[in-house]
C-alpha cells in the first residue's frame, strides 16, 4: 500500500471515529425515591418541586405498577428491583395506585 492510500484509510477511520454514536450519560439520580415495599408505597406522600423528578423502587417480589389516577403518568410493569423514574413537570396532586394492587395507594404533590 502506499503512503497515500494508508493516509486515507486514517482519515476514514478517524472520521468514523468522531462520528459514531456517544453512548448515554447514566441517569441522574432522582430528587424523591417512593420504595414499593410490603405491598406499600414508601412514602405514600411525596412533596416536590415542579421539574424535579420521582423514583420508584420495587423492594417486592411481587410485580406493580405506579398509576395516576387522572392518567397523567403510569409506569410499566416494575418487578422486583426494578425502578421507574416520572419527571414532575405541573404543579399539582397526583393520586395513584398500583394498577395490579388497587388497593395499594400514594399521592405526589407538585408545587
Amino acid at each position: 500500500m502506499t503512503t497515500k492510500t494508508l493516509l486515507g484509510i486514517f482519515v476514514l477511520l478517524l472520521l468514523a471515529v468522531a462520528c459514531a454514536p456517544k453512548e448515554a450519560a447514566p441517569a441522574a439520580e432522582a430528587d424523591v425515591t417512593v420504595r414499593i415495599k410490603d405491598f406499600a408505597f414508601i412514602p405514600e406522600v411525596v412533596t416536590v418541586k415542579e421539574g424535579q423528578t420521582i423514583k420508584w423502587v420495587n423492594d417486592d417480589s411481587a410485580v406493580h405498577t405506579v398509576e395516576a389516577n387522572n392518567k397523567a403518568f403510569s409506569s410499566p410493569e416494575l418487578y422486583q428491583n426494578d425502578a421507574w423514574v416520572w419527571k414532575a413537570d405541573k404543579k399539582g396532586a397526583y393520586e395513584y395506585i398500583c394498577g395490579i394492587h388497587p388497593s395499594m395507594k400514594g399521592k405526589v404533590v407538585v408545587e
